[in-house]
């Protein structure tokens, strides 16, 4: 199973508060395989610096996306065509050529004002660099009131990614993680909003075969809580399970001082809060637990146990499954199917984020097969 380990990234590289030595040496701590770099101003940042955070990813077989402000799709509308042209060009000739250059980050979260303008800067990065353009999007009730809905939205992305032959699918929603009711069913709408976004997302990665990056919560903000290990395990669970290529943790370094942004995993002066620790633990746990067994499998199948969520399936006795999975005290489950092509392996999550759970495997073929086993908040069990 290929799956990446990102973070955002909005630091500039000259503000980071120690070398870019340590720098690597977190994020090999975090887990991180596909690092996001600290942001590059030409004429004010040090190139030098760059290339030497490039060189030590290559060394610890990191792979990067290079935040170079000249790439960035605002420098097209701002200057128009030939001066982006020319950007993309210099910085092109600056990083693209390193071997631990995976891309370069193109913008972030277009609304109906910017597709167009995305579009194109996107194409004119494409004519001239050979990297993988990244762009992330994300899906509001804003989206909803414009585009009439969220298939029409789907139908417009899919439109989109085929015409700029876009080479990701990311997106953003951090809605699992309200702080509480603050209207009734706020929390339950939240989890719902989640999975129906990694749901349409992952299904266009799907068709047009490209991996699939979603953003997860390492920072709380606005009316997100602030994540702690549960948190964290049920976010790589729930991607993997639905499918996901990639997490990108929104975000690690803190670049600014907001008031309405609360515990980052490293603050601006380098202390590490609790959520480093958990991300660190939680990632090496997953890798054991989850990646090390799919490895060479593909996600093919997702279906919800107690309570289906986002559209997908709910899991019963006459679904075309091997298994049936049940949770013995009606908590709520995932049943993932993954296959190499000739065998298949099995998933389960325990899809609640406070609370432990019970859970019995049931094969319909050979009941010598069955058994039982609790799950921790976010839990996996990987089987067949």
């Amino acid at each position: 199973m290929k799956f990446e380990l990102s973070f955002w990234n909005y630091l500039y590289i000259d503000d980071y508060y120690a070398d870019m030595e340590t720098a690597v040496k977190e994020w090999k701590e975090l887990g991180i395989t596909l690092g996001f770099t600290f942001r590059y101003a030409a004429g004010k940042s040090s190139r030098q610096k760059m290339l030497r955070l490039l060189d030590l990813c290559a060394e610890n077989g990191i792979r990067a996306i290079v935040s170079d402000d000249r790439v960035f799709w605002t420098q097209f509308r701002e200057k128009g065509e030939k001066a982006y042209a020319a950007a993309v060009s210099a910085a092109a000739e600056d990083f693209a050529a390193h071997p631990a250059c995976y891309g370069f980050y193109i913008g972030d979260e277009p609304d109906t004002s910017m597709f167009d303008d995305f579009g194109k800067a996107y194409k004119i990065f494409k004519s001239i660099c050979d990297k993988v353009g990244f762009i992330n999007y994300s899906w509001n009730e804003s989206l909803d009131r414009k585009f009439g809905g969220r298939e029409n939205y789907r139908k417009f992305l899919s439109d989109f990614y085929t015409e700029v032959s876009t080479e990701t699918v990311s997106n953003d929603r951090y809605s699992a993680f309200n702080f509480c009711d603050y209207e009734p069913g706020f929390l339950e709408k939240g989890k719902e909003y989640y999975f129906a976004d990694v749901r349409m997302f992952s299904g266009l990665a799907k068709e047009r075969g490209v991996p699939y990056f979603l953003s997860q919560l390492s920072c709380g903000h606005f009316n997100f809580r602030t994540p702690d290990a549960d948190a964290i395990r049920w976010q790589l669970s729930t991607a993997a399970a639905c499918g996901a290529n990639a997490v990108q943790w929104f975000h690690i370094y803190q670049h600014a001082f907001h008031e309405d942004y609360y515990v980052y995993p490293v603050d601006k002066f380098g202390n590490k809060s609790e959520i480093y620790g958990c991300i660190v633990r939680e990632t090496a746990t997953f890798r054991e637990k989850v990646l090390k067994p799919l490895d060479g499998f593909e996600h093919e199948t997702t279906y919800f146990i107690t309570k289906a969520y986002g559209g997908y399936p709910l899991l019963s006795r006459e679904s075309g499954c091997e298994w049936f999975v049940y949770a013995d005290h009606g908590m709520n489950g995932i049943l993932s199917v993954f296959t190499d092509g000739k065998t298949k392996k099995y998933m389960v999550v325990n899809n609640d984020q406070h609370t432990p759970e019970l859970f019995w495997m049931e094969n319909k073929r050979d009941s010598s097969k069955n058994h039982h086993l609790w799950l921790a908040p976010g839990g996996t069990h990987v089987f067949g």
